[in-house]
């Protein structure tokens, strides 16, 4: 069995100019999706998940993994929260402060 299972792949098919670009235009689903994964953790006793992501930056096929362990949940308040909270996604800020508590 693979030391990372992967939780979530996401494929982003249009072609971007910049890695800013492809950042910027896909930062919330991506962020979500970390949210997602969090939440997953509730539901499984692996203690790592991993997202896969694909897309098409510059005319390169590119493709990572982004790995997290569940003793990283303090990420989800210090650098995903700041985002929903600046976009005023309140539902989104709750489920965070929700796992935060159920995780801990």
């Amino acid at each position: 069995m693979p030391k990372n299972q992967i939780f979530k792949e996401l494929t982003f098919g249009k072609k971007f100019k910049s890695y800013h670009e492809f950042h910027n235009e896909n930062r919330e689903e991506i962020y979500k999706s970390i949210v997602d994964l969090f939440s997953e953790f509730q539901n499984v006793k692996r203690k790592t998940l991993a997202i896969a992501i694909k897309a098409n930056i510059e005319n390169i096929e590119w493709s990572t993994e982004l790995n997290f362990n569940r003793n990283e949940l303090y990420l989800l308040k210090k650098d995903i929260m700041p985002f929903f909270e600046d976009n005023e996604d309140y539902e989104t800020c709750h489920q965070i402060i929700s796992l935060t508590k159920n995780l801990t």
